[in-house]
């Protein structure tokens, strides 16, 4: 059973005002990301996967794997922290042999973050994990379905971040 959600009483432009049905799809969106967030954020967050690691440092240590290594402020900043936030976790997975600091090659006064042997394989690991993971629950799936739910959701985090990057 789905919880309710109230109805608030916001003041709305005129042209969403007459789109059918919008209220009621806004707050059934609403529940199933909230949902969709809670389950995915902390799944498996009990199993030795994880071992120590938060689920942000999950997130740093992707991020690093991804994109490369990253400054503290660069991190802070894909990850959405505060620069002390990041500099801390940085400091928790350095201390856990999975982080090291180094020169950054254009700016020897500056340091980057980058994975460490132990931080990759780590990162390997629980990569394999999740992924095994989302081949279990899309598998109930035909490949039109999955498809159209990842564009769906990478069009909806895209319009997402594009209006939230207006607001700041």
């Amino acid at each position: 059973m789905q919880p309710e959600l109230r109805k608030a009483t916001i003041r709305r432009p005129a042209a969403e005002a007459r789109i059918e049905g919008l209220e009621d799809d806004s707050r059934e969106l609403y529940l199933a990301l909230q949902e969709l967030l809670r389950v995915y954020q902390f799944r498996e967050r009990d199993r030795a996967c994880y071992g120590d690691i938060s689920v942000n440092e999950c997130y740093a240590l992707e991020t690093i794997d991804r994109l490369g290594p990253r400054t503290v402020v660069e991190l802070a900043s894909a990850l959405n922290l505060h620069k002390s936030n990041a500099c801390r976790m940085a400091q928790g997975l350095e201390e856990k042999g999975l982080l090291e600091r180094r020169r950054h090659p254009s700016h020897p006064g500056m340091l980057q973050l980058d994975l460490t042997r132990e931080g990759r394989r780590v990162h390997l690991r629980i990569r394999d994990t999740i992924l095994a993971s989302q081949r279990a629950l899309l598998a109930a799936y035909g490949r039109p379905v999955r498809k159209g739910m990842c564009r769906l959701l990478r069009e909806l985090a895209g319009d997402a971040a594009r209006r939230q990057s207006c607001k700041t």
